[in-house]
């Protein structure tokens, strides 16, 4: 049996749930960022907004996304749930920091 690993492959990333940068024309989602990653919150803050997001250093009602790092702080944690904010990864971004 002979596998096509290009073709198992482009299955995988197809069904991977991808995060849009834009809801809708004129819309930018807006991301907070919490925890530690290989990049310093600077870093990071420029590569979010070369994606198209606004970046806010707290959590407010408006923000899409919480960006979850390693030993994420547990206000900002308890807040994305509090304000029903979908937790996510650099991967589900799209970026790579």
């Amino acid at each position: 049996m002979q596998l096509n690993f290009r073709e198992d492959f482009t299955e995988d990333i197809k069904s991977t749930e991808k995060l849009p940068v834009l809801e809708r024309k004129g819309s930018t989602l807006s991301v907070c960022v919490t925890g530690t990653f290989n990049k310093t919150r600077s870093e990071i803050q420029q590569v979010l907004r070369a994606a198209g997001y606004a970046v806010h250093a707290n959590i407010y009602t408006s923000t899409t996304y919480l960006l979850v790092g390693r030993n994420p702080g547990s206000r900002k944690l308890e807040a994305a749930a509090n304000h029903r904010i979908k937790q996510v990864s650099p991967i589900d971004l799209g970026i790579a920091i």
